[in-house]
């Protein structure tokens, strides 16, 4: 589904009961004027060892659909 992030459309599976959404970093970068940076988090896998450094970032302007 396309889905506008900021200035951004990207292809993105749409979770409308989500409490977060997760973006790359590639398009975070790509938002002309992106949102500030809130916090550095450390994601972490259910059931695995496995994890990724990210950030909270906020505002951001999200566009579902039309």
């Amino acid at each position: 589904m396309k889905v506008q992030v900021g200035d951004v459309v990207v292809n993105a599976e749409v979770d409308s009961s989500a409490e977060l959404s997760i973006f790359s970093d590639r398009v975070y970068q790509a938002i002309k004027c992106p949102p500030p940076k809130l916090r550095d988090v450390k994601l972490l896998t259910a059931g695995r060892k496995l994890s990724m450094q990210g950030s909270v970032v906020g505002p951001v302007k999200v566009k579902i659909g039309n």
